[in-house]
């Protein structure tokens, strides 16, 4: 730790302490420098947008691209609704427009807090076509 130098007094009678001996003196800023600053930084931007661009539709493309659609029973027939749940053993099918339910080919798939319920939809061939089981929460009391 080195000595702290003497204060000097100023013009304005305020104390300004002198620098280290071994500090360099610092360099008038110059409007150069400022505008050189600038035109690097805006560069810089300049260059960094066009890749958070490409970044962000990189992102949106794969998540988008992989986007699964919601098999709907009543484009399929029966046999092919009861198919796809036991091959699958847990589907989420939609039984009509913005309609939508879980369904089940045994109680594996659900929690043990929950029990079986028959699960009976429309298909394209039939009005009630039993596809598996729904899965419903026990009643607690």
């Amino acid at each position: 730790m080195s000595p702290r130098t003497p204060p000097l007094r100023n013009d304005r009678h305020r104390l300004k302490f002198r620098a280290p001996a071994l500090a360099e003196p610092r360099q008038p800023r110059t409007s150069l420098g400022f505008i050189r600053t600038t035109v690097v930084t805006c560069r810089l931007r300049s260059m960094s947008v066009p890749r958070s661009i490409a970044i962000l539709i990189a992102v949106l493309d794969a998540s988008l691209g992989h986007a699964q659609v919601r098999p709907d029973t009543l484009q399929m027939t029966c046999a092919q609704a009861s198919a796809l749940i036991r091959s699958r053993g847990s589907v989420v099918l939609g039984t009509g427009p913005d309609i939508y339910d879980r369904f089940v080919a045994s109680g594996g798939f659900c929690s043990n807090t929950q029990v079986l319920i028959p699960a009976w939809v429309r298909a394209a061939d039939s009005p009630q076509c039993f596809v598996g089981y729904r899965c419903l929460w026990r009643n607690r009391g």
